[in-house]
């Protein structure tokens, strides 16, 4: 399984629990249409690709959430408003990850140049 699918999984179990234990269920999903999360998406400034890509997620899966057989997660609205809220810079390393600090050895730790000199 996938992180993703274990979170979704942990949230049915306990929307499960909530409602067995006569807790009402909080509203169905975010409510969120496919309208508004292409309109979020295009906010962000990057492809469908780019924010599932982002976002951690299968293109397949978003492509089921764009087109409606799969209801959108809760999580997707939040993230779509952070990847919007970061400067076009940080979009950027988000997309090609993060470089290793220190390209010249595999060391990281901070005494690790002691030896060399």
């Amino acid at each position: 399984m996938t992180t993703l699918e274990i979170l979704d999984a942990l949230e049915a179990g306990i929307l499960a629990l909530r409602a067995s234990n006569g807790h009402r269920a909080p509203r169905a999903a975010t409510g969120i249409t496919r309208a508004s999360l292409r309109s979020r998406i295009a906010r962000t400034g990057l492809s469908a690709s780019e924010f599932a890509q982002a976002a951690g997620v299968e293109q397949e899966d978003l492509d089921a959430w764009l087109k409606g057989r799969e209801p959108i997660p809760p999580w997707v609205p939040a993230a779509a408003r952070m990847l919007a809220l970061l400067p076009p810079a940080a979009r950027r390393t988000l997309l090609r990850g993060a470089a290793p600090r220190n390209r010249r050895s595999g060391r990281t730790h901070p005494f690790s140049r002691i030896e060399e000199l």
